[in-house]
């Protein structure tokens, strides 16, 4: 956590790359770095292949009361079945 911290010191933020199974930790570790830059890659990788839908939706608010923190949009179609993502999806 220290390492995390001093981050902020050099003007550089960290990268969170977790998926969907690991958000709820990743929730309590924004909380113990709120001065951090943080940048969540790929939107935390939900879980949406998997019918996942509503989890995403309550960690993406959660993760929205952390002003420090930001969403990389890549790599979301990995995360689908595409023949069966829906536009509403």
């Amino acid at each position: 956590m220290d390492g995390v911290r001093w981050l902020k010191r050099l003007n550089l933020h960290f990268e969170l790359n977790v998926n969907y199974t690991q958000m709820d930790d990743a929730l309590e570790f924004l909380k113990l770095v709120p001065d951090v830059p943080i940048v969540l890659d790929h939107c935390g990788k939900p879980g949406v292949r998997g019918g996942h839908i509503e989890a995403f939706r309550r960690h993406m608010n959660a993760v929205a009361a952390h002003p420090n923190v930001h969403c990389k949009l890549s790599d979301l179609p990995v995360e689908a079945n595409r023949s069966g993502w829906t536009q509403a999806d």
